[in-house]
């Protein structure tokens, strides 16, 4: 790519001229990138290449001094999508990784993001990678039975598929809602076609499952009950806690963890820029691997509890990981 905006100098001068809101003595702003080894000559590049398109800010000088004239139009570039162009829009977006050592591609990720803070029911987001080095994969943690019913689990959703799940000495048929921790265990959260009502099943309580890709059912409940029902039972269990992070602005971070219900989840900004980012959560070990995945990237700023408990279950991971890595290395 030939670009000049994959120059990260060339990118910050512009994104700064275009944040302009009055008039600014040119040598004022160029000392804003003093000591950052910035070639500032590259200002005039900037300047040719808004006038290109069609967004020229000029250079006037007043009584000997040049000044930087931002631009009055100041438009904005919008358009709006529907959900399921919304969602179209998502699959796309792990491809924004590609560019995630170029400056501009953290000016996406924070546009996305202020969106996600407006429509946070959507589960919108832009990285779905984490730290290689950090990440831990629940599923091997799992046995071979539980793995088995897991994958049963997922293709019913890829497949919109019933489940015929056996408890005890009775099978149910179920359309699946969500797999998540519930009450301390893998759960599968679902509605049983017979009475339409909703039900959870821990996968440890579950002897059998089967798929049932023949039928025409048609989901009783919304996306919305089905989050008011996982919140209820949290509520019985107090197992909730309202976890509040800071995530770094300039490090975009996968904000949703797989097996994890979010409920309630919030987004805004603090005056220094960070994202403040809230959701009630259960606690538990994948949720705390989650945290982990994330690095130095976020903050726990609520409950002080779980943010103790967190630091030392993270040194006890990373210790962990260390010994794996080494026996690799070995």
């Amino acid at each position: 790519m030939s670009l000049p905006i994959f120059n990260n100098q060339f990118w910050t001068i512009l994104k700064s001229i275009d944040e302009l809101t009055e008039m600014t003595e040119l040598e004022s702003f160029l000392s804003e990138f003093s000591g950052k080894d910035f070639n500032c000559e590259l200002i005039y590049d900037v300047l040719q290449f808004l006038s290109d398109h069609n967004y020229p800010v000029q250079i006037e000088e007043v009584d000997g001094e040049k000044f930087l004239i931002p631009n009055s139009k100041k438009e904005k570039i919008q358009f709006s999508l529907s959900f399921s162009e919304w969602i179209a829009m998502q699959a796309h977006m792990p491809l924004l990784n590609t560019y995630k050592e170029h400056d501009f591609s953290k000016s996406v990720h924070k546009a996305f993001a202020d969106i996600n803070a407006k429509y946070p029911a959507f589960d919108i987001n832009c990285d779905n990678e984490s730290n290689e080095e950090l990440s831990f994969c629940f599923k091997e943690s799992l046995s071979d039975l539980l793995l088995k019913y897991v994958n049963h689990i997922e293709e019913a959703f890829n497949t919109e598929s019933l489940l015929l799940v056996t408890v005890g000495k009775k099978t149910y048929e179920i359309h699946p809602h969500k797999l998540i921790m519930l009450e301390g265990d893998l759960s599968l959260v679902g509605e049983e076609t017979n009475d339409r009502c909703l039900v959870s099943y821990p996968l440890d309580e579950v002897s059998k499952i089967k798929l049932n890709k023949i039928s025409d059912y048609t989901a009783n409940y919304s996306r919305f009950e089905v989050n008011e029902f996982i919140m209820a039972i949290r509520a019985v269990s107090g197992r909730e806690e309202r976890l509040v992070l800071k995530i770094d602005q300039n490090n975009p971070v996968n904000l949703n963890p797989a097996y994890q219900f979010l409920g309630h989840p919030y987004m805004t900004a603090n005056s220094e820029g960070d994202f403040i980012w809230a959701a009630s959560v259960e606690i538990s070990s994948p949720l705390y691997d989650w945290l982990i995945s994330m690095g130095e990237n976020i903050e726990i700023l609520d409950p002080a509890g779980v943010r103790s408990e967190f630091q030392k279950y993270r040194e006890i991971k990373l210790k962990d990981l260390e010994k794996k890595n080494l026996k690799k290395a070995s």
